[in-house]
This record gives C-alpha cells, structure tokens and sequence, in this order.
C-alpha cells in the first residue's frame, strides 16, 4: 500500500503517525502495542509528546470531498454519472460509496491518478514542514 492508497482509505477517525526512528507509517493502537511488547514492565501509556511520532495530515486535510468534487466537476463528462456522483456526496459517509460507483462507471484509475497528484503536493508540503522524507 502506498502512502496515497492510504490517504485515499483515511477516513474521519483515523489517524497515521510517522514513525522516525523506524522511518515507517504506524497507526497509534498498532505502535502502543508494539511499544508493550517491546517494554513489558511499562504500566502507562507514555506521553504522546516524548514519542517519536510526527502526526501525518488527517481526513480534514485530505479534504476527500472537495478534491471528489472537483473530479466531477472537471473529469467526469456523463451528466448522469455526474449526478450519481454528487449525490452520493450528500451523503454523510460517501467514501466508501463514491468508490464503488466509480469503478463500477470505470474512472477509478482516473481518479486514484488525479488524487496522487493532490496527495504528492500535500505530502510535499507535510515533509518540508518536519524536516523528514518518506
């Protein structure tokens, strides 16, 4: 999985932490687990700001409705598949459903290509601003 195909998954809460002593993407139940495996005789939890963790840009960054809109709006050229689309963007929970009903009109590649270049730009920006390279 790349680190677009996640950005593409995040969804309102979930949250991805870079880990910079293992240069890898973690999820934070994954690393406390990994943490008490490795610190059996730990009892708490450690305090989030002695970890080195750097937070990666979240579901609001990622603004998955307006780049969705976009799309249709400047790829999608079908007036009904448009209409499909942004009704499902009424929705309160439309990811998973936007997806489907892209594959299913055959512009999901289209799609994951114009959103790499949305995320390659944010993701850009995120490692300049923390000194790190994933």
């Amino acid at each position: 999985m790349t680190i677009y195909d996640l950005f593409r998954e995040t969804g309102r809460n979930d949250r991805y932490f870079y880990d910079t002593e293992k240069k890898e993407v973690v999820d934070l139940a994954y690393y406390y687990h990994e943490y008490f495996k490795k610190h059996p005789e730990e009892k708490r939890i450690p305090m989030f700001n002695t970890l080195p963790l750097i937070e990666l840009p979240g579901y609001k960054e990622l603004d998955h409705k307006g780049m969705m809109s976009y799309f249709i709006k400047e790829i999608v050229e079908d007036k009904s598949i448009r209409q499909e689309l942004f009704y499902i963007l009424r929705r309160h929970e439309y990811m998973d459903a936007f997806y489907e009903a892209l594959k299913k009109h055959n512009l999901y590649k289209d799609y994951c290509d114009m959103s790499d270049d949305f995320f390659r730009q944010i993701i850009n920006e995120w490692q300049e601003e923390h000194n790190v390279k994933i």
